[in-house]
Formats: structure tokens, C-alpha cells, sequence
């Protein structure tokens, strides 16, 4: 794989990066995104729950499906 790899360094000044790196479930939720129907869910507290889809939906910069319930829900 090495040995396609160009040698010369090229300028990429076109490039965007925007990485979402928060906490470990938004990383999870992220990766539950790029698989075919698949629809990410979290577990935890209100704040937390909100803030996730958010997050990425900030990120993306258009609504994300995700779902969520909190631990006061039961």
C-alpha cells in the first residue's frame, strides 16, 4: 500500500477539516451514522442526551436522526 503513495507533499488548500471530537459517545453515535439504516441511540442524562444531537447536528449543519432517552425516564 506503501508504494502507492506519492512522495511529493502536495498543497491542499481546499480542504476542510471539521472533526467531531468531543466525548466517546458522540465518536460512537458518529460512527452509527455511517452505517446503513442504522439509527444511533443514547442512554444517559438530559444534558447529555440534548447536547449529542445537537453537536451533530451543528456539525453536519442539517438535522441528524438520532434517539435518545434519559436515565429519568423509565
Amino acid at each position: 500500500m506503501l508504494k502507492h503513495t506519492p512522495n511529493e507533499v502536495t498543497e491542499r488548500s481546499a480542504l476542510r477539516i471539521n472533526p467531531a471530537k468531543t466525548c466517546q459517545p458522540i465518536g460512537a453515535m458518529y460512527a452509527a451514522l455511517g452505517i446503513h439504516r442504522c439509527l444511533p441511540y443514547s442512554h444517559g442524562s438530559q444534558g447529555c442526551c440534548s447536547y449529542h444531537r445537537s453537536h451533530l447536528t451543528r456539525h453536519f449543519k442539517e438535522p441528524v436522526m438520532a434517539a435518545t432517552s434519559s436515565f429519568t425516564e423509565g
